[in-house]
């Protein structure tokens, strides 16, 4: 039979007096609330966000990079700096590059334009790179857009970007790759093996890509993406490789197209050229 003194000094346990060093004490194990190492997210003055909040932020301990860093143990480093590197100049280096040169300059209707307004578009994603390095540095923290989203706009708005994100935008951005993947492949295999003869003009092409059957490069792009999950899934390091080698790839393929187009100019005369473009 417990003692009155036991029986005491459980009550004054939960009548919270102690509560700061024996809320999580059991017996002689005592158990220590690690949120003080943790860093609150300042609160947001903002019409969607409310203490109740199920999408509320105020509640979420965000941890700052530096504490993640410090607390052990330690995870096995998986990705080096050139694997990163060649991670975020292959992120930044799509499939646009490729694929979205022939609709500017149809739709733009003169080489001067189309230059005019790749120019522009450089600008504009200078800016946003810009903005997210000056964002990284002010808050340092996990997260990414959902922090600095939280912060200016409120939870919910957060909240509703990276369900967007997850749901529609990255899903999408993948499939548009790996359609212009296949493409591209359909377009190289039918218009070399098909057809000897140069295609000069537009008629040519538009008959080559006519015989093209509709379901392949669908098909292909299906496969391409089969593939890449295939190889991820299995095995890290492989899909690191496989990054490193595609970016390698990506960024050999635009300087080529770069000296190349130096290499015009330099021929042609670049006075006249760009008075040609205009």
């Amino acid at each position: 039979m417990p003692s009155v003194n036991t029986i005491s000094d459980h009550n004054a346990n939960l009548d919270g007096s102690d509560s700061e060093d024996s809320l999580f004490s059991t017996g002689s194990h005592h158990f220590t609330d690690d949120r003080d190492d943790q860093t609150l997210l300042p609160l947001t003055q903002h019409a969607n966000t409310s203490s109740t909040s199920v999408f509320s932020f105020e509640t979420i301990p965000m941890i700052p990079l530096s504490q993640t860093q410090a607390r052990g143990p330690e995870l096995q480093k998986k990705v080096s700096f050139i694997n990163g590197l060649g991670l975020v100049v292959g992120l930044m280096i799509g499939s646009g590059l490729f694929s979205s040169p022939g609709p500017v300059l149809e739709f733009s209707g003169s080489y001067g334009t189309a230059l005019v307004v790749w120019f522009i578009s450089g600008l504009l994603a200078l800016c946003g790179a810009l903005c997210y390095a000056e964002l990284g540095t002010m808050l340092p923290m996990n997260g990414g857009e959902t922090v600095y989203l939280g912060r200016a706009f409120g939870s919910l708005v957060s909240f509703m970007f990276e369900f967007v994100t997850i749901a529609v935008q990255k899903p999408g951005r993948l499939a548009i790759i790996c359609i212009v993947f296949g493409e591209y492949v359909s377009r190289i295999a039918y218009h070399t093996y098909y057809f000897n003869v140069p295609h000069d003009s537009d008629a040519s092409v538009e008959l080559a890509d006519a015989i093209i059957p509709k379901f392949l490069p669908k098909l292909l792009a299906v496969a391409c993406l089969l593939i890449l999950t295939l190889i991820n899934a299995i095995s890290i390091p492989a899909g690191i490789r496989l990054q490193d080698i595609l970016t390698i790839f990506k960024v050999l393929t635009a300087v080529v197209i770069s000296v190349m187009g130096v290499v015009v100019l330099s021929n042609k005369g670049i006075i006249a050229v760009l008075v040609n473009l205009l």
